[in-house]
């Protein structure tokens, strides 16, 4: 893939370890008209390459560490005779994430092209020039567990373009390392992803803010365990504390930005209750601060992916704060105390899920359980203590710099003051207008933008303002009708560019998912800008599928779902483009069959469903989110993964794939037959939820609806086998299904509340817990007809409408099972009903993009407060979750009628359900070509079909009723 003279390079060594950025730069020379030019490069973890100062790509798509993707553009058009300048830029995590595992960082690139003289080749090596990017702060907050960092970057410290200049940047020569990071290569196997620029579709006001001066961001995740770079879950024990001096008595604000840990200041539970200007999970704690030293103490949530508190205080009066109350000067103002024992350092605790725990690497024998316990009751730390062998200064390291999200969370406005804009509508403009914001007499300037859809992608802008002049940029997606805006707790979806002096371009390097952005600018003079844009960011949206009927409600909801797969779909399939931008596997099944029926290339689907597959190197189950540096089984999505496998067959037909494909489905089954117990029944200590929702889902019992969606797995995926002539596999899967199908309704059936309850316990009880969901999973795998129809029948009547007491469902994505279950009992009616009943609510309250979980319809009105019996402020927490765009892909395959009879749509079956519906028209892509399909359901008319088919292909049409069907012209049925 790359000649032997290209090298693995990296900057210095001993340099930052975490969110390090290194540049590249080596320049070529070019003679003549330029032919067969191209640029291979990869890097660990991403990189962005420029030539001659065009941006050419950035990449390389996630990935597991082996094989490891290289990717491959055609550079004609940006060589140029004479002196051209390659540079690159790389991004190392120096962590786990949920879309990284930790490696050793490098780059390997190289550029081929031939002119006059003949063919030519630079490949990376110790001539190439490179310098750390420390413009990127390197202190700052993780974005969310699941990904990287916060990006600020500061554009002061550099002059020039050292992406196009060939002179001013006298950087050190690279190192070639010793070692590859990625041994084994592979070339990409997916598009590049859209550059489309989106302008701001409105400009919907300015406003003058004001932010606290006291805000402590900590990152404090290496106490416990410097040596784990994993994404795993902490489990552990450690208090944070710190000393805050007051010269007299007065009345404080607190507010946590995120989810709060638990704090006591004084004592006394801190409680963040109090009402707050902006809509975030947490409210503000009133508290009092006495004269002298107070004690502000913390306990860090003993098992979580993270620990990252972080507080914003108001204080009327000035107040320090130190380490220890005799102010010695310290590396920072912050205590930890422990890691203390825990349930990790119990050797009882040993079993499945241990390795998943990132446990303390040591416990001093001073640091008892019972001494965090006495400790956290008390509140506050004796003198002793301060001192103590089990209490440390807090690194510098650990504490950010600023926060960005915390900033603007703290911004309160200042009323009676404007913002004065000059020419703001050129802000949503297609031209080169500039926008002056103008400072206000109080406080800085505010902007509040709509980009009319959800987006996913970097930002791009360019800007002329003073030196040290600050943009910070916080992105959102929902402002409800009432006015509350769903601000994105639990991330910092937020973007800092500090200005040098003059004018200025800039495009972020971190991807962003919104619909809404703020631009807090903060200038002590004006500050003028223009193009603003977000570049949407997906794999390509080829639109060949199309729906259109008679009702406008389910056109709506169509073209709202394939948005809302658009902006979960990127170098894999994704839950969402905000919060995780990770990919979930069942999310990733759910999505894939809307793709299909939206785009219909296959590449996108193949490439995500092999992702998961290799996540078996490492796990006897597919896990749930890959490639991961989380390493979590989720088993439903493993049994969603085996479906997902005969789906992609059933659509593409593709035997070569299929072939690939197999081993991994046998893995699978193997690991599902090596937990199943002596009783029959499958069991797995891993993450056995199906729905947000409170099912009976433990990790030490028999989980109903695992062991069925198992049956589903097994049974669908033997049809892969089958067709491959793998008779024996797909027996032997067969089998394995029948063997859990009987177990389940010899040991799970609760005969006296005539339903199937959520798990047999580890006790030998069936739980008390009865939920849809589970009925559902019955019902789809053929389990409960396996018993009986009148088994089936109780199922389907509990999916129909939920008894007193079950579980209900919880979200959109557990409505596609639903869908499915209609679909296949011919209910076209409640099908068409449930769609606009559950999907049109949403786009009635203003969904562009479909949410991550349901809302109480009350919640709608204005005021209302309560949601699934919580209490909330908001509807959902992700409004763009590909996982809940069923309906368009239903709308398609059931309503319009395309379906795939058999492998590659061998045969093609037409078979529309019209339901109340007078007409519907619609394309869905197939691997032979597009498939166009009209019907008219005229009352008192014949049922009227128009098809038009790739030739070749064969097709069978069931009409709903009496009438006539056209094939390419040719009438088939009338």
């Amino acid at each position: 893939m790359f000649q032997d003279t290209t090298f693995w390079i990296w900057g210095a060594e001993n340099a930052r370890e975490h969110n390090r950025f290194v540049r590249f730069r080596r320049r070529l020379t070019v003679t003549g008209a330029v032919s067969n030019a191209t640029l291979k490069i990869t890097a660990d973890a991403r990189y962005e390459v420029w030539i001659n100062g065009n941006w050419i790509g950035n990449g390389p798509p996630r990935s597991w560490p082996s094989p490891w993707p290289v990717d491959e553009y055609d550079i004609g058009a940006h060589l140029r005779e004479g002196e051209n300048l390659v540079a690159v830029r790389v991004h190392h995590f120096g962590i786990g994430t949920f879309q990284y595992l930790h490696n050793e960082a490098g780059l390997r690139c190289e550029l081929n092209w031939s002119d006059q003289n003949g063919a030519h080749f630079v490949g990376s090596d110790a001539s190439w020039s490179c310098h750390d990017d420390e413009r990127f702060a390197a202190r700052v907050p993780r974005i969310s567990c699941q990904q990287g960092w916060e990006e600020q970057f500061d554009a002061r410290e550099e002059n020039g373009d050292w992406t196009r200049d060939l002179e001013g940047f006298d950087w050190p020569l690279a190192r070639v390392l010793e070692e590859d990071p990625h041994p084994i290569l592979e070339a990409r196997t997916i598009p590049f992803l859209t550059q489309e620029r989106i302008a701001p579709a409105r400009f919907l006001g300015a406003q003058a803010v004001q932010t606290t001066d006291v805000i402590w961001s900590l990152q404090m995740r290496e106490l416990l365990n410097s040596d784990d770079k994993s994404a795993n879950m902490l489990r552990g024990r450690v208090l944070i504390a710190t000393h805050i001096w007051s010269s007299e008595k007065q009345e404080i604000e607190i507010h946590a930005p995120h989810h709060p840990i638990a704090w006591k200041l004084n004592g006394e539970s801190l409680s963040f209750d109090a009402a707050f200007s902006q809509p975030t999970d947490a409210g503000i704690a009133r508290a009092t601060l006495q004269a002298g030293w107070n004690h502000l103490l913390g306990k860090l949530p003993e098992m979580a992916h993270e620990w990252a508190p972080v507080l914003n205080f108001w204080t009327p009066q000035r107040v320090r704060f130190a380490a220890r109350p005799d102010e010695a000067q310290t590396e920072s103002p912050w205590l930890s105390l422990g890691p203390f024992e825990s349930p990790c350092d119990d050797a009882s605790d040993a079993g499945t899920a241990r390795p998943h725990y990132i446990c303390a690497r040591e416990v001093h024998p001073d640091a008892k359980a019972a001494r965090f316990y006495e400790i956290w009751e008390r509140g506050a730390l004796s003198e002793a203590e301060i001192s103590a062998p089990i209490t440390r200064i807090v690194p510098a390291s650990m504490v950010c710099e600023t926060d960005i999200f915390a900033l603007c969370t703290s911004e309160r406005v200042v009323p009676d003051v404007e913002v004065q804009l000059e020419n703001a509508p050129a802000l949503c403009a297609e031209n080169n207008d500039w926008t002056t914001i103008f400072p206000p007499p109080t406080g800085d300037a505010r902007l509040l933008l709509d980009f009319g859809d959800e987006v996913v992608g970097p930002l791009q802008w360019e800007v002329e303002a003073g030196d040290g002049a600050i943009l910070d940029w916080h992105f959102f997606e929902f402002i409800q009708k009432d006015g509350r805006i769903n601000l994105c707790e639990g991330m910092n979806n937020t973007l800092r560019y500090t200005c040098r002096e003059g004018r200025q371009s800039y495009r972020s390097f971190v991807r962003h998912g919104f619909r809404f952005a703020w631009l807090s600018v903060r200038s002590d003079a004006p500050v003028k800008i223009r193009g603003i844009r977000a570049i949407f960011n997906t794999i390509p949206d080829l639109q060949i599928g199309r729906f259109e009927c008679d009702d406008a409600l389910l056109n709506q909801i169509w073209r709202v779902g394939a948005r809302s797969v658009r902006c979960c779909a990127e170098d894999t399939y994704t839950d969402c483009p905000s919060y995780e931008q990770t990919h979930w596997v069942g999310d990733a099944r759910n999505e894939a069959l809307v793709d299909w029926v939206v785009n219909g290339d296959a590449r996108l689907s193949q490439h995500s469903w092999i992702q998961a597959a290799r996540s078996l190197e490492r796990s006897p189950l597919v896990e749930g989110e890959v490639p991961s540096a989380w390493e979590v089984v989720l088993p439903a999505w493993s049994f969603l993964w085996m479906r997902w496998g005969r789906e992609i067959w059933d659509i593409g037909g593709d035997r070569s794939f299929a072939r690939h494909a197999l081993p991994f489905l046998e893995r699978n089954a193997r690991g599902i037959a090596e937990n199943v117990g002596g009783d029959g029944l499958f069991r797995f200590a891993g993450w056995n939820m199906f729905d947000w929702a409170p099912m009976d889902t433990p990790a030490s019992g028999a989980v109903t609806h695992l062991n069925c969606l198992a049956v589903l797995g097994l049974r669908e995926t033997a049809q892969i086998a089958r067709d491959l002539g793998e008779t024996e596999l797909a027996t032997r899967w067969t089998e394995l299904a029948q063997g859990l199908s009987d177990a389940v309704n010899r040991h799970l059936w609760d005969e006296n509340r005539g339903a199937y309850a959520d798990c047999l316990r580890s006790d030998g009880t069936l739980s008390p817990v009865l939920s849809q969901q589970t009925q559902t999973a019955a019902f789809i795998a053929g389990v409960a007809s396996d018993h009986s129809s009148e088994r089936a029948a109780r199922c389907r009547a509990i999916l129909d409408e939920a008894p007193p007491g079950f579980v209900e469902a919880g979200s959109p994505f557990f409505m596609f099972f639903v869908l499915e279950a209609l679909a296949r009992e011919e209910r076209g009616v409640e099908l068409v009903q449930t769609i606009r009943d559950y999907w049109g609510l949403q786009t009635q309250a203003g969904a562009t993009t479909f949410w991550e979980t349901y809302f109480a319809p009350s919640n709608l009105e204005h005021g209302a407060s309560q949601i699934n019996g919580a209490s909330l402020h908001r509807l959902t927490r992700s409004h763009c979750h590909g996982w809940s765009a069923a309906p368009t892909y239903f709308l398609s395959t059931y309503v319009l009628g395309v379906q795939s009879g058999g492998a590659g749509f061998s045969p093609l079956v037409i078979a529309p359900h019209a339901v109340d519906l007078a007409w519907c028209k619609g394309a869905v892509p197939t691997p032979h070509g597009v498939v166009e399909v009209s019907w008219k359901n005229e009352k008192g008319a014949p049922f009227e079909l128009e098809v038009s088919a790739p030739q070749g292909l064969e097709v069978q049409v069931r009409l709903p009723r009496a009438g006539m069907a056209r094939v390419n012209g040719e009438v088939v049925n009338g």
